[in-house]
């Protein structure tokens, strides 16, 4: 497997850009390309490492869909651990626990307001975690095909191309790397039930 460039990110807005200078793009290529152009226009350092961090670690494609899966699960459990030391006042308390995939999702949802958006994305942590231990218990796994499908489907659902699974996973990835940086803001920190 080669491994992707330490800019690998910034080279893709790069070849946008250049796309969309020498035209010869269906008006849905070009529609598709603005939007990324313009989602990326302001994107910080910061966001561009992590980025690049996820697509340094993946295959280049789909092919082979277990190493997909667990680089991918891999490196969303990275971001939910990250997610919730972030959000914790004292975390290193949390050092021996040893939690669980599932028990640190839970945890990380146990930390974000009942709203829509973080219980989709926190049930869609936990069906690609589904689909990790499937394969990890599993010389076969039956139904694989379809668990994918219906993987994928959570971002449809949610109005996101979520065509390939590499691109599913990196959006999965990038809304809990988002979230992490947003518990860095002091005013998001843990408070009492009813703190104001």
């Amino acid at each position: 497997m080669t491994k992707r460039s330490a800019t690998y990110f910034q080279d893709v807005i790069a070849q946008t850009k250049k796309s969309l200078a020498d035209g010869g793009l269906t008006d849905e290529q070009r529609a598709a390309a603005e939007a990324f152009c313009r989602d990326t226009a302001n994107i910080s350092a910061q966001d561009l490492a992590t980025y690049n961090f996820f697509f340094e670690h993946m295959p280049e494609d789909d092919d082979d869909i277990a190493l997909v899966i667990l680089k991918g699960h891999l490196l969303v459990e990275l971001r939910t651990r990250e997610f919730v030391l972030e959000r914790l006042l004292a975390p290193a308390a949390l050092d021996a626990a040893r939690l669980s995939s599932r028990q640190l999702i839970c945890l990380a949802e146990s930390l974000c307001l009942p709203n829509s958006d973080p219980q989709w994305l926190w049930n869609t942590a936990r069906h690609l975690n589904k689909l990790r231990n499937q394969l990890a218990h599993n010389l076969e796994p039956k139904d694989l095909q379809r668990e994918i499908g219906a993987f994928a489907s959570n971002f449809k659902h949610q109005g996101l191309v979520g065509g390939s699974l590499i691109g599913c996973l990196g959006n999965l990835y990038a809304r809990v790397a988002a979230l992490t940086d947003i518990s860095r803001n002091p005013d998001f920190r843990v408070r009492g039930r009813n703190a104001t």
